[in-house]
């Protein structure tokens, strides 16, 4: 196995930059998270996705199948 060279670390944010501190390191780190938390919070808020794109990204099953074969294939599963 190869061992990536250590400039791609820095360039995918796993590892500090050589040039700056290792606090800005983290201080992008957390700002980053934050970003993340903002934009989760701002989809969540604007509401459900409408049921068709649902479907098609493979969230929801088609409300096409039969309600019987969609009870008994919830019965079959596992209980966790």
């Amino acid at each position: 196995m190869l061992r990536l060279p250590l400039n791609r670390h820095v360039d995918q944010g796993i590892l500090p930059s050589l040039k700056n501190p290792p606090s800005f390191h983290d201080q992008r780190q957390k700002l980053q998270r934050v970003k993340t938390g903002y934009l989760l919070k701002h989809n969540l808020k604007k509401g459900p996705i409408d049921e068709s794109h649902q479907v098609q990204r493979h969230i929801l099953e088609e409300s096409s199948i039969d309600t019987n074969q969609q009870n008994k294939a919830t019965k079959c599963a596992p209980g966790r």
